[in-house]
C-alpha cells in the first residue's frame, strides 16, 4: 500500500471547512428560509472533521491511483460521504416541530455540494428523482465508490443537456 500524507495543510483544511459553511449558508438562506425550517446550525467542529476525512479520503485515492488530481464525481461522492456519515447539520427546534427538512438536512447539504463538485443544476433534476436520493442516503447505506456511477451519469446527463443533446422537458 502505498504512503500518503496523514497531515493535511491548514490552509486545504480551512478552503473545504469555509467551502462546507458557504453552502450551508445558502440553504438557509433559500431552501430552509422558505419552508421555514427553524433551528437548523452548522456545528462547527463536525464540519471541520468533514473537511479533514473528505480531504484524506482524496489524498488516498491519489495515492493508490497515482493521481494528481481527481475527478468531479470522486469528489461529490467523497463529500456526500462524510456529510451524511458525521452529520454536521443539527438542529434545535422542539421535537414536537421537527419536520422531514430537520430530518434530511444534511442529505441536502450533502446534494447540493456534490451538485455544485458535479457542475450539475439541480433543476435539471425532476423532484421525485431528489426526494429517491435523498431518502435513501438517510435511510440506506452509503459507500462512496458505489455512488461513483450515478454522479458520474449525473455529470454526462447535465453536459449532455448543456450542449443540446437532451432536452429535459421531454418525456422518454
Amino acid at each position: 500500500m502505498p504512503e500518503y500524507p496523514v497531515e493535511q495543510s491548514a490552509d486545504r483544511i480551512e478552503k473545504k471547512f469555509v467551502q462546507l459553511g458557504m453552502v450551508f449558508d445558502q440553504l438557509s438562506a433559500s431552501v430552509w428560509e422558505k419552508s421555514q425550517t427553524k433551528g437548523l446550525f452548522l456545528n462547527l467542529s463536525i464540519a471541520r472533521n468533514v473537511a479533514v476525512s473528505y480531504l484524506h479520503d482524496v489524498e488516498r485515492v491519489k495515492a493508490y491511483h497515482k493521481f494528481k488530481l481527481i475527478d468531479e464525481a470522486k469528489m461529490a461522492a467523497y463529500w456526500t460521504k462524510w456529510i451524511i456519515r458525521l452529520r454536521p447539520v443539527q438542529y434545535t427546534a422542539d421535537p414536537e416541530f421537527v419536520t422531514i427538512e430537520h430530518l434530511l438536512a444534511n442529505e441536502k447539504l450533502a446534494f447540493f455540494i456534490s451538485m455544485a463538485c458535479l457542475r450539475v443544476s439541480p433543476r435539471i433534476l425532476s423532484r421525485d428523482y431528489v426526494r429517491l436520493l435523498l431518502y435513501t442516503w438517510h435511510y440506506r447505506q452509503y459507500e462512496a465508490d458505489s455512488a461513483l456511477p450515478g454522479f458520474e451519469l449525473l455529470r454526462r446527463l447535465a453536459g449532455a443537456v448543456n450542449e443540446g443533446f437532451v432536452d429535459v422537458k421531454t418525456p422518454l
